[in-house]
C-alpha cells in the first residue's frame, strides 16, 4: 500500500469513528435506549444494519472462495439459510415486536412466567449464548482480521514488543486498536452508534467490492477483446453459474433442513426486530435483509471470483482469491479504500457483537439475581463489555482455538437443531412447556454428541442427515414432555402471552375458544411465504444465466422470477392482511405487571390498521 493508499484508509476511519461518536449519549438508566434505541428505529437502517453485521472481515473472501472452488452451487452452505430467513418476517417478527421483550432470552419469561426452572433456564442461555458464544465468534472474527491486516496491508506479525513470553507486532497494535475505537463507540452511544456506523461500514464494503469488481471486468475485457469472452474463457462457465446442480441430496438436505433453528429469529436479529418504530417495521426490516445479504450484496464477490479462475488458476487455498485480485486490479488509492472495507466489516461484527452481548448480561444475568438496571446501569455495560472484549483477546492469543472454526461452526449448528422444533412451538402451541425447552435442549446435546462421534462433519451429505436427526430427536422429545406437563390446561403465563402477542395458528385454539376470540388461519401466509422463497432463488439464478450464457435457464429463471413475483404482487391486499400488521403502542415487557393482569384477553381492534394510520 502506498502513502495515498495509507491516507484515505486512515481519513475514513477517522470519518467512521466520528459518526459514532457524535451519537448522542442515550440515558444510562433506561435499557430500552442503549440496547434497543428507545424502540425508534426504521426498517432501512435496521435492515442495513443486519446486513452490515453479517459481512465480516473475511466474508468476501469465503464467498469468492466457494464459487472459486466449486462454482455457485458451493455457497448454499449460506445461500440455504433464506427459507429461514424469510419465515422469521411472515411467522415471527410482529410477535416479536408485540411482545415489548428487550432481548430474546426474555421472551421466556413472557411465555412461561417468574418460575425457577424458567429464570435458570433463561440464565444458561444468556450466559451461553451471549458470552460463552460471543466470545468464540469474537475471537474467530478478530483473529481472521490479524490475518487480513498482515497480507493485505503487509504488517509484520513479528513481535515488535517483548515481555517475556509475551510479544506485541504491529498486526496485534492495529487489531486492537480497531477493538478500542470500537468498544468506545459502543460504550459511549449504545445501539444508535452500532446502527449509524452499520450503515456507512456497508456502504463502504460494498463500494470497495463493486469497484474492484468494475476494474477487474474492464481488465477482463481488454484483455479478451470484450468481458462476453472473457466470461466465455472462465473454465467449466456453464456448472460455474448453476445453483441447482445435479440431484445433490446434501444441498436438498440443507434447504429442507439446514434453517429451521434460525426462523423464530435470534440474538442479533431479534434485538433489531425489538428496536423497530412498528410492527411493520420490524417485518420490513427482514424484508430488507433478505434482499441485501442475498440478492445484491454477493455478486461483486462471485464476479471476482470467476474471473480469479482466469488470471489465478489453480490456487490451493481459493479464499486467496479476492486478495490477489484486489492486489493486481486495484489503482492506488482504491486499495486503501479496500483495507478501509475490511476494517470496516471487522467493526460492524464488533460493535454489533459488544452491544448485544452486554444487553445479555444486564438485562438478563444480573436482573435473576436481582440487580437491576439504575444510575449505575452504564457502569455494568461497560464492564460487560470489556470482559467480553478480555475474553476474546485471550482466545485470539490461543490461536489454536480458532484454527477449526468451520468444525466448530458445524457442531454448533447440529446441536441448535436439536432445540429447532421447540424454539418454533414456543410461539405457535400452547402446550409447549419450559420443561419441554429444557428436555429438548438436554437431548439435543446428548444426542448432538453422539451424531458428531459417530458422522464425519466434512461430508456435506452426513452433516445435513445429522441435523435432521437431531431436529427429530430435540422435536419428539420437547413434544412428549409438554404433552405430558400440561395435562391440565393453559396456565396463567401462557394466557398473558397470547393476550399480549395474539400468535395465529390452529396451536391456539384451545385458549380462542376460552376467551371467544376467532381463529385465525396459517393457509395463505405460507403460501407467501413460499412465493418469497422462490421469488429470491429465481433472482439469484436469472443473474447466474446471464453470467453463464446460458439462454435455457435463463428462460425458466425469468418465467419462475415472474409468477412469485406476479402472485404477490396481485395479492398484495391479502399479503398484508397475512402479514396482520398492528402498529399501536406496545408496552415494554414488565414481568411484575404481567403476574397481576387479567387471564382474559379481550378481542382485538377491529381494523387496527386502519384506526392507527
Amino acid at each position: 500500500m502506498t502513502l495515498l493508499d495509507w491516507t484515505l484508509a486512515v481519513f475514513l476511519l477517522v470519518l467512521l469513528s466520528a459518526a459514532a461518536f457524535g451519537v448522542p449519549r442515550p440515558g444510562s438508566r433506561d435499557p430500552a435506549q442503549r440496547f434497543a434505541a428507545g424502540r425508534t428505529m426504521p426498517w432501512y437502517l435496521l435492515g442495513g444494519s443486519l446486513a452490515a453485521t453479517s459481512l465480516s472481515t473475511d466474508t468476501p473472501l469465503l464467498v469468492s472462495g466457494a464459487l472459486y472452488a466449486g462454482g455457485l452451487s458451493a455457497n448454499w452452505f449460506w445461500l440455504a439459510s433464506a427459507p429461514g430467513v424469510l419465515a422469521t418476517p411472515f411467522f415471527f417478527a410482529r410477535y416479536w415486536r408485540r411482545s415489548g421483550v428487550l432481548t430474546e432470552v426474555e421472551i421466556l419469561l413472557l411465555r412461561y412466567g417468574e418460575r425457577p426452572p424458567t429464570q435458570a433456564f433463561r440464565l444458561a442461555k444468556a450466559v451461553t449464548e451471549g458470552v460463552l458464544i460471543n466470545i468464540l465468534v469474537l475471537a474467530s472474527v478478530m483473529f481472521a482480521a490479524a490475518l487480513l491486516i498482515e497480507r493485505f496491508m503487509g504488517l509484520s506479525s513479528a513481535p515488535l514488543i517483548q515481555a517475556g513470553p509475551v510479544g506485541v507486532s504491529p498486526v496485534d497494535m492495529a487489531t486492537f486498536g480497531l477493538i478500542a475505537i470500537t468498544a468506545g463507540y459502543t460504550l459511549t452511544s449504545g445501539f444508535r452508534a452500532v446502527i449509524r456506523t452499520d450503515i456507512m461500514q456497508f456502504t463502504a464494503a460494498i463500494l470497495a467490492s463493486i469497484l474492484l469488481a468494475v476494474f477487474a471486468m474492464q481488465a477482463a475485457g481488454d484483455d479478451f477483446g470484450s468481458l462476453s469472452k472473457a466470461l466465455a474463457a472462465v473454465p467449466g462457465r456453464a456448472d460455474l453459474f448453476n445453483l441447482f446442480p445435479a440431484a445433490d441430496a446434501s444441498v436438498l438436505l440443507l434447504i429442507a433442513f439446514g434453517w429451521w433453528h434460525i426462523a423464530p429469529g435470534n440474538g442479533l436479529f431479534v434485538q433489531r426486530l425489538v428496536s423497530a418504530r412498528s410492527e411493520s417495521d420490524a417485518t420490513l426490516t427482514v424484508f430488507c435483509f433478505t434482499a441485501l445479504h442475498f440478492i445484491i450484496r454477493a455478486w461483486p464477490w462471485f464476479i471476482i471470483g470467476a474471473l480469479a479462475l482466469i488470471y489465478f488458476p489453480g490456487l490451493t487455498k481459493p479464499e486467496a482469491a479476492y486478495a490477489l485480485m484486489a492486489d493486481r486490479f486495484m489503482p492506488t488509492g482504491g486499495k486503501g479504500l479496500m483495507a478501509a472495507a475490511l476494517w470496516a466489516g471487522f467493526m460492524s461484527t464488533i460493535d454489533s457483537r459488544l452491544n448485544w452481548g452486554a444487553s445479555y448480561v444486564v438485562n438478563d444475568c444480573c436482573q435473576i439475581f436481582g440487580y437491576r438496571p439504575g444510575p449505575r446501569g452504564e457502569r455494568r455495560i461497560e464492564t460487560a463489555t470489556v470482559l467480553l472484549l478480555a475474553a476474546s483477546a485471550f482466545w485470539i492469543a490461543s490461536s489454536g482455538a480458532v484454527t477449526s472454526i468451520l468444525g466448530i461452526y458445524q457442531y454448533v449448528m447440529i446441536l441448535q437443531a436439536g432445540t429447532a422444533f421447540a424454539a418454533i412451538a414456543r410461539w405457535y402451541w400452547w402446550r409447549l412447556s419450559i420443561w419441554g425447552e429444557i428436555s429438548a435442549l438436554v437431548s439435543g446435546i446428548v444426542a448432538g454428541n453422539v451424531i458428531v462421534f459417530m458422522i464425519d462433519l466434512s461430508n456435506a451429505t452426513e452433516f445435513g442427515l445429522g441435523i435432521l436427526v437431531n431436529m427429530v430427536v430435540g422435536g419428539t422429545v420437547a413434544a412428549s414432555v409438554s404433552w405430558l406437563n400440561t395435562r391440565t390446561g393453559p396456565d396463567t403465563a401462557c394466557r398473558n402471552f397470547y393476550r399480549r402477542t395474539q400468535v395465529a395458528g390452529p396451536g391456539w385454539n384451545r385458549l380462542r375458544d376460552t376467551d371467544e376470540n376467532p381463529p385465525s388461519g396459517l393457509g395463505q401466509t405460507v403460501l407467501y411465504w413460499l412465493l418469497s422463497v422462490g421469488l429470491v432463488y429465481a433472482s439469484i439464478t436469472v443473474v447466474a444465466a446471464l453470467l453463464s450464457g446460458d439462454t435455457g435457464r435463463l428462460a425458466w429463471s425469468l418465467a419462475a422470477l415472474a409468477a412469485c413475483a406476479g402472485i404477490l404482487v396481485l395479492r398484495r391486499t391479502a399479503l398484508v392482511k397475512a402479514l396482520d400488521f398492528r402498529d399501536v403502542a406496545v408496552k415494554p415487557f414488565r414481568p411484575d405487571a404481567e403476574r397481576t393482569a387479567p387471564a382474559t384477553m379481550p378481542p382485538p381492534p377491529q381494523d387496527s390498521r386502519s384506526s392507527d394510520r
